[in-house]
């Protein structure tokens, strides 16, 4: 799976996944004079553990403990076919299910003049030096 990061000053307002992207939206919305460097925060979301996605074997207890013969202490084992499930249930949870939890990589000092000559984008650092 490819790692997925984030970029911007305040972890519970990501939605960048480039600095790029970050910093171009950064430069267009602000709204006093630029100022000389940022610093910017990179995020990767966090790996969930394959445990919480192994339901099979807690499903199986708490149906034993509902609907099981009441004499019988045997708990259910799973079939090949209950095991296959589970397996397509994971691959397709990992896929598809967007995990918020993210973790802090490293700091970028930007230097905003140079990324501005750098990306076409020198008249929004010289509005604030005329």
């Amino acid at each position: 799976m490819e790692e997925l990061f984030f970029y911007g000053q305040e972890e519970e307002r990501l939605s960048h996944t480039s600095l790029d992207e970050y910093l171009h939206d950064f430069v267009h919305d602000y709204d006093e004079d630029l100022p000389n460097e940022i610093t910017v925060s990179k995020f990767a979301v966090q790996e969930i553990p394959e445990r919480k996605f192994e339901v099979l074997e807690r499903l199986l207890e708490d149906l034993d403990d509902e609907y099981s013969d009441p004499d019988n202490v045997t708990n259910t084992k799973p079939t090949e076919a209950m095991k296959q499930a589970e397996k397509d249930f994971i691959s397709v949870m990992r896929k598809e299910y967007r995990n918020h939890w993210l973790d802090p990589v490293e700091k970028i000092k930007v230097n905003l003049r140079d990324w501005c000559r750098k990306n076409g984008h020198g008249d929004l650092m010289a509005k604030g030096e005329g």
